[in-house]
């Protein structure tokens, strides 16, 4: 398969846009054992690529707040790609949609 058939279909298994803007949010547990403030890389209303330090596995269970609404969402790490310095890429994928999450994921992907 070559990259650029790889690229599309893992597009194609988005089910919304994909907006890139750095937004400040905090992850943690939902025992409240570890808490980071970390930087969205990308998000839409499915789910959110970030930035961790804190060691996560597949699977975990993660709460993402809004640090400015107060709003939070749970979903949980279904990918872990790469590292950069102490911090590795981790994709949470909520467990469901949150378009009000985050008000600029509808202005991002418009």
């Amino acid at each position: 398969m070559s990259t650029a058939t790889a690229i599309t279909k893992y597009r194609e298994r988005r089910r919304s846009s994909r907006g890139s803007i750095c937004v400040d949010l905090i992850v943690g547990e939902h025992r409240g054992q570890w808490e980071e403030e970390t930087c969205a890389l990308s998000l839409n209303a499915d789910g959110v690529l970030l930035a961790l330090g804190t060691r996560v596995r597949l699977g975990q269970s993660l709460i993402v707040r809004n640090p400015e609404t107060f709003a939070e969402t749970h979903g949980y790490v279904v990918s872990l790609g790469r590292t950069y310095g102490r911090r590795r890429e981790v994709a949470i994928e909520f467990a469901e949609p949150t378009e009000d999450f985050l008000p600029i994921i509808t202005r991002a992907a418009a």
